[in-house]
């Protein structure tokens, strides 16, 4: 999604008045780009501020293709809370962003996170929870 929306798509913004997002359309987007390119698994970052933002924005994320949708939820104390409720009710596939610390894996492993995306030194890989 990150290159579509470099290139105008997924994410873009609407109007120059305006910050928000057409997340509506965004989703659309992404399903058709899913199709398109026959992707096996898409890694979509979910925003917001609170549990309840971070999870609705989770579950619109995933129904796009819950079975190939991966959402990532950062490893805040709300985003955990999300992460874990988006898992148990959801059903979704979900990981971990900014997980600095061994304590925050451990964490992501007991919820059912699928993944989490340490960042060092400016860099982040994604690391697979079953690997």
């Amino acid at each position: 999604l990150a290159a579509r929306a470099l290139a105008g798509g997924v994410g873009r913004r609407r109007s120059s008045s305006t910050s928000a997002f057409d997340v509506e359309r965004d989703i659309e987007d992404a399903h058709a780009w899913l199709d398109d390119y026959d992707c096996p698994e898409v890694h979509c970052q979910a925003w917001g501020v609170t549990v309840e933002e971070l999870y609705s924005c989770g579950m619109a994320l995933s129904e796009v293709d819950p079975d190939r949708i991966v959402v990532m939820v950062p490893a805040s104390v709300e985003g955990i809370q999300a992460a874990s409720k988006l898992i148990r009710n959801g059903q979704c596939r979900v990981g971990l962003t900014a997980c600095y610390d061994v304590k925050q894996a451990l964490i992501a492993a007991s919820i059912g996170a699928e993944y989490i995306e340490p960042y060092h030194r400016g860099t982040r890989s994604t690391m697979s929870m079953n690997s």
